[in-house]
């Protein structure tokens, strides 16, 4: 006949127990007066409420000095850098004989001369030079 109030009750303490974890942590909360409502008419959703403002005290991280107990520090190691893939340089084309670039370039230039954007004497120095003459 009683368990269904020492529930009830159950559920009130807890809440008050965790709004002073949380006043301890600097978080505002009034959950215990809500849980008490809630553990009447929908006993599901006081302790989800609970359960949320606990790890939302232990997510927060407590002002120095009130922490009774601190975890011990891990000496840090350097952070290594990340990961790189080595830089690939493309292969190299196979040198093509110089004839034939030449043979290229001359053809280009020859064109430049046609459309008279180079003169007969910047077209013959060019292709002395490309010839190696």
């Amino acid at each position: 006949m009683f368990v269904p109030f020492y529930g009830i009750y159950w559920i009130y303490k807890s809440a008050q127990r965790i709004d002073k974890l949380a006043a301890a942590k600097g978080i505002s909360s009034d959950l215990s007066t809500l849980c008490l409502i809630l553990a009447i008419f929908v006993g599901i959703i006081p302790p989800i409420l609970m359960q949320d403002k606990l790890n939302a005290i232990v997510v927060t991280k407590a002002p120095m000095g009130d922490m009774p107990f601190s975890p011990p520090q891990q000496p840090q190691q350097p952070q290594a850098a990340p990961y790189q893939p080595p830089v690939q340089t493309p292969p190299r084309p196979q040198a093509a004989p110089v004839v034939q670039d030449a043979a290229d370039e001359i053809r280009k230039y020859k064109e430049l001369l046609d459309m008279g954007a180079i003169t007969q004497e910047e077209f013959d120095a060019k292709k002395r030079q490309l010839l190696g003459l």
